[in-house]
């Protein structure tokens, strides 16, 4: 079934909210909601009560209710997406792109299979806290199951998994550690995409889409690599600087 157009009616000045609600599946509160907070433009008003919407704001609509449904995005990193990544293209970049997103495959296509999440964490010594934990804190993705259950992509228990190995390895509450610690990764991981996605919109243009999509495949494992080898790096680097430098000031051994 071919997906339903997104002209607004002939002769008008665009979609009105009950008809933006019609199309999209979703409540009026919600699209406001989405308003308030910046996820979605404010409309062409025409009245106190009454705006006109376009296109574009069933096109966002319909993008959030994907990112939520099928990647399982918070709406925070959904508009961080907004907000920068996405908007750093031109529309020409955004259809290459598009094109280039329709042909990756493997790890990067996605995948809609679901887990319970508290399930998960239980296998792994966590509680159903450390679950919403690393929710707010934007390492796991999680979205409530028609039944109620908080569930998550099947791939993403690893990162239950190993949050549950960081526990065992000794970073744990009763010396100050928390899933909120891991904020600093989601920020770093945040800033890269930034970078990552400048570069991109200069190049992309100037690449196929199916050797871009291929690149995409089999670079970003390499990408990741080489960002691990050098954190470690400069973990290492910092232990010796601090191994070769004697304590000093009142509380150092050379007083």
């Amino acid at each position: 079934m071919s997906r339903p157009s997104t002209a607004p009616p002939a002769g008008s000045g665009g979609y009105k909210m009950g008809e933006l609600c019609a199309l999209t599946g979703l409540p009026r509160q919600v699209i406001h909601f989405y308003i308030q907070e910046g996820l979605l433009p404010e409309g062409k008003k025409v009245g106190k009560t009454m705006a006109y919407y376009g296109p574009q704001h069933l096109d966002r609509l319909r993008l959030i209710k994907k990112l939520q449904d099928e990647r399982f995005l918070p709406l925070k990193a959904i508009k961080a997406l907004f907000d920068s990544e996405l908007d750093a293209f031109t529309p020409e970049q955004r259809a290459h792109l598009s094109e280039v997103a329709s042909r990756v495959k493997g790890e990067l296509q996605g995948g809609t299979e679901r887990t319970d999440a508290v399930a998960v964490a239980a296998e792994h010594g966590l509680r159903p806290q450390d679950v919403s934990e690393l929710a707010d804190t934007g390492i796991l993705r999680i979205h409530a199951a028609a039944n109620g259950a908080l569930v998550i992509d099947r791939r993403d228990a690893e990162l239950v998994a190993l949050f549950g190995a960081l526990r065992v390895a000794g970073f744990t509450e009763d010396v100050g550690f928390s899933a909120k610690d891991l904020a600093i990764y989601v920020e770093a991981a945040a800033m890269m995409l930034r970078r990552e996605t400048e570069l991109l919109a200069q190049r992309a243009a100037f690449i196929r889409p199916e050797r871009l999509a291929r690149m995409l495949e089999e670079g970003l494992p390499i990408v990741h690599a080489i960002f691990a080898r050098h954190h470690e790096n400069v973990v290492r680097d910092l232990l010796a600087a601090l191994r070769e430098t004697p304590p000093t000031g009142p509380t150092g051994a050379n007083s």
